[in-house]
């Protein structure tokens, strides 16, 4: 429940190896880059705990990525008009004022 309401595109994919084994498969490898390397680019974690901690460690990457902030901003304000001075700060204050 904690990474259900997430606003990243990148996917992390998990399968059981063997009790609590599991690899982990991911879109960007840079959300893991501290793990060991698996077969056919797959990275382990062993036991629950160290497989939320993976989770948890990807979504803060995931979140802090260059420039996602800016992307989000550009793709949610491509639409919106700046023909005009009052137009291109109404477009800046939606900047400052969006969480």
């Amino acid at each position: 429940m904690l990474l259900a309401s997430t606003r990243f595109p990148e996917t992390v994919e998990v399968r059981v190896t063997s009790g609590t084994s599991f690899e982990l498969s991911v879109s960007d490898a840079s959300l893991l880059e501290a793990l060991p390397l698996a077969q056919n680019g797959w990275k382990l974690a062993e036991g629950i705990p160290a497989l939320y901690a993976v989770l948890e460690r990807a979504a803060a990457t995931a979140r802090t990525m260059p420039d996602r902030v800016a992307a989000q901003f550009h793709l949610a304000t491509k639409s919106m008009p700046r023909s005009t001075e009052a137009e291109r700060m109404a477009l800046h204050r939606s900047a400052v004022l969006r969480p």
